[in-house]
């Protein structure tokens, strides 16, 4: 085995501080280059976005424009299509005046016989009605009985539940009364009711 001599030993440490040193110095240069794309990558961006401002600033202007001319026209297209409208309604105002007094000349020639059969028919009808309302009247009667017979019929039914039910009662507990029972017939008869 060999033994290793101090000026062997000092020579490895050198040389791997050579290596170390040789690396940090690798590492600076790459860092600085990295930092000198990133100015440089930083410039661009703003640069990009100096355009991009731009480019939008002049959309803006653009577009206002568009806006001020559509409103513009559309203002012109709204006054114009009023204008119209007022002319169509007079127009159409002026003809409905004119068939409204043409209809009332015509209503004044009518004679009084027009008058007459509508009396009569007005009697007919009224007779009509108060015919009907007696039939009416009667039906609610009838069915009012049959109502009045269904409710008794339910009633009968439930009679008959609640006397077999107390008596079901009375049977389980052998015929004494507790306030148990009480309290359950109470409610038995709240439910049904």
């Amino acid at each position: 085995m060999t033994t290793m001599t101090e000026t062997s030993i000092d020579k490895r440490v050198d040389d791997l501080a050579n290596r170390v040193d040789r690396g940090f110095e690798k590492v600076d240069e790459d860092i600085r280059e990295l930092r000198g794309d990133i100015r440089d990558m930083r410039g661009e961006v703003r640069d990009v976005r100096g355009e991009i401002q731009g480019v939008h600033d002049g959309l803006q202007g653009e577009v206002r424009g568009v806006h001020d001319g559509l409103r513009d026209e559309i203002r012109r297209v709204d006054d114009g299509l009023r204008e119209q409208i007022r002319e169509l309604h007079d127009g159409v105002h002026e003809e409905i005046r004119g068939v409204q007094d043409g209809l009332q000349e015509e209503i004044r020639g009518v004679d009084g016989g027009l008058q007459e059969k509508i009396r009569g028919v007005h009697d007919g009808l009224r007779d009509e009605i108060q015919e009907v309302r007696g039939e009416l009247h009667a039906q609610g009667l009838l069915l009012r009985a049959e109502m009045k017979s269904g409710f008794e019929g339910i009633d009968a039914k439930f009679d008959k539940k609640f006397d077999s039910l107390n008596r079901t009662i009375i049977v389980l507990l052998g015929g004494s009364l507790s306030v148990v029972t009480g309290g359950l017939i109470a409610a038995a008869f709240h439910l049904l009711s």
